[in-house]
Parts: structure tokens; C-alpha cells; sequence
């Protein structure tokens, strides 16, 4: 915990706007290559580190980390996600409440709901439209495929956020 919240200060720091985990790939040869390059820098602790990954289902901690890394990153006014690509056509308000709900589905610990929401987001990916325009008229769940609730909730995500990336753009 110490490390990943000096990790995320100094990022923070250095101007970071987000700190994101990059899980490493746990089969046999990359737990090797973990090992060795670990070994490397501090000798003395490679059989305690080799113990650990091998033996210590250290891969399956990655929900502790995963969560130590959001809260320090909240602390830090940070984002524990990358930033989402935007094409120069999209709709910043389409981009930004997409991953916005690509995010509360990581967060999610109900697979049925991170699946809807990640269904949503690609939805919005995909419609080709500015929908902060067709919230604003008051249509958003008149074309909207999920269901009411989830409707009022990705409208009030994209009504906040079409305020803040300035709403209807031209494209």
C-alpha cells in the first residue's frame, strides 16, 4: 500500500492525469521473466519473490491491488482509467459518458450490470450520433435499448458531462 501511494503522488506529481494497472500475463514463462527481472534488481529476495509469484497466488491479489491503486488514486484526484481515445468526429459528450460507463463497470461487482453497461457504452460507440443533442430534446430514452433504469442513468452521466465538454459539438 506505502508503494502505490508514493507511485501515485509522484505520478500526480509529475503531472499524470491518470495511473492505471497493467496486469501482467500469468502463465509459466512470464512468471519467469518476472522472476528473473526481479532478481536482478534485488538478489536477495529472488526466492522469497519466486515463492510468492509461483506459490502465492500472488496473480489472484490483483483485486487488493486493484482497489489499494482506486483509492489512492481518489486521493491523488486522479483516474484509476486511461484515458479513452476520441476520433476527431465523435461526440466528446458520446466518448466521454461511454467511458465513463466502461468505468463503473470495472467498478462493478454485479456481472450482469458490468455487462449491460459495458453494452451501453458500445452502443454509444456505435450510434453515430451527438447524444447530449437528443438529451436535450428529451428524447435520449425514447432511442435508448436497455431498459428505463439504466436509460435514466446513462442520461443523467451524459447530461452532467455534456455541461463540462461543452455539449453539442459539429461533426
Amino acid at each position: 500500500a506505502e508503494w502505490i501511494d508514493a507511485a501515485v503522488s509522484d505520478a500526480a506529481a509529475a503531472g499524470a492525469r491518470f495511473v492505471a494497472p497493467l496486469m501482467p500475463v500469468s502463465d509459466g514463462p512470464a512468471r519467469r521473466r518476472i522472476v528473473e527481472a526481479r532478481a536482478e534488481v534485488e538478489p536477495d529476495a529472488a526466492e522469497d519473490f519466486f515463492d510468492l509469484v509461483h506459490h502465492g497466488g500472488s496473480f489472484a491479489a490483483g483485486d487488493s491491488v486493484r482497489n489499494l491503486l482506486a483509492a489512492a488514486c481518489r486521493r491523488a484526484n486522479l483516474s484509476p482509467f486511461p484515458y479513452r481515445a476520441r476520433g476527431p468526429l465523435e461526440p466528446a459528450a458520446n466518448a466521454a459518458v461511454a467511458a465513463r460507463l466502461e468505468e463503473r463497470a470495472a467498478e462493478s461487482r454485479d456481472e450482469h450490470r458490468a455487462s449491460l453497461l459495458q453494452a451501453t457504452a458500445r452502443w454509444i460507440d456505435e450510434v453515430g450520433r451527438d447524444l447530449s443533442v437528443v438529451a436535450r430534446d428529451g428524447n435520449f430514452r425514447k432511442v435508448f435499448p436497455f431498459g428505463p433504469e439504466l436509460a435514466r442513468e446513462a442520461e443523467a452521466i451524459l447530461v452532467a458531462t455534456a455541461g463540462r465538454t461543452g455539449g453539442a459539438e459539429a461533426g
